[in-house]
């Protein structure tokens, strides 16, 4: 449903990899890999020096499929002009699992976690707290006034952006029929502890980030025990997380 002229690959992967093959109107863009956010920011800015003016922008990660019609449902989403973000439906590719119908925050410790629910066709779209950064369609303006914080590196970044929109108050939405497909391997442990703490400290408060991520560690120890899913060190590579968070909060390393 976009034209190859207005889609910007930013190809983050190692420099020493052999170039994308893609098609000549396609803008590929290589550069170190600094992140998720790091990625989407500048792929922002490139499509802002091309030619020709863009209301809206997708931004996807590289393991998701969508169609043009899911594309046509995010765009009719934003003929609300109060909303800033419209994600589709998530499923697991080749599974037919719910991965995500959007976010939201568990009362007490504000911790992020996926809604799976699905809702009935023709449902319109619905409030959400926060959309998988997998693909959401956003006003360019905004994107690039707000822009992904750099700083989480991986995960976390769209959940801190869909916040900050919110809080000035613009809705985040997601488009129950427009349906995506992905493959996620989940956050790494250590990236969990980290930006969970990040995310909290800078948007909620510390001790509820410490709590959750304490929370975070014993579901990894019981999953391993009950399920035998997992590793035994997880629950250290989240502390780990954590610890380095807590050093970059005093102030004494980069985030």
């Amino acid at each position: 449903g976009v034209t190859p002229q207005h889609i910007v690959v930013v190809d983050n992967s190692p420099l020493s990899d052999p170039p994308l093959d893609l098609s000549d109107d396609v803008h590929v863009v290589r550069m170190e890999n600094r992140g998720y956010a790091a990625a989407a920011n500048h792929g922002v800015t490139v499509l802002s020096q091309l030619p020709g003016s863009r209301a809206l922008t997708v931004v996807a990660s590289h393991e998701t499929r969508i169609s043009a019609a899911a594309l046509k449902m995010l765009v009719g989403a934003m003929s609300d002009e109060q909303v800033a973000a419209a994600g589709p439906t998530l499923m697991i590719d080749g599974t037919g699992e719910v991965w995500s119908t959007g976010g939201y925050f568990s009362r007490w410790l504000h911790q992020a976690d996926h809604r799976r629910a699905l809702a009935a066709p023709g449902t319109p779209p619905q409030d959400r707290e926060w959309l998988d950064g997998a693909l959401v369609l956003y006003r360019t303006e905004l994107l690039s006034r707000f822009r992904f914080d750099e700083s989480y590196f991986l995960y976390f970044e769209e959940t801190d952006l869909h916040v900050r929109l919110s809080r000035a108050g613009h809705r985040v939405v997601w488009v129950p029929d427009a349906v995506c497909h992905q493959r996620s391997s989940g956050i790494p442990p250590r990236l969990l502890g980290r930006n969970t703490m990040l995310f909290q400290a800078r948007h909620f408060n510390r001790w509820t980030g410490r709590v959750t991520i304490v929370v975070a560690m014993a579901r990894a120890v019981a999953r391993k025990t009950i399920t035998g899913r997992g590793r035994w060190g997880e629950s250290r590579e989240i502390l780990d997380g954590l610890r380095e968070a807590e050093q970059a909060l005093r102030g004494g390393g980069s985030t």
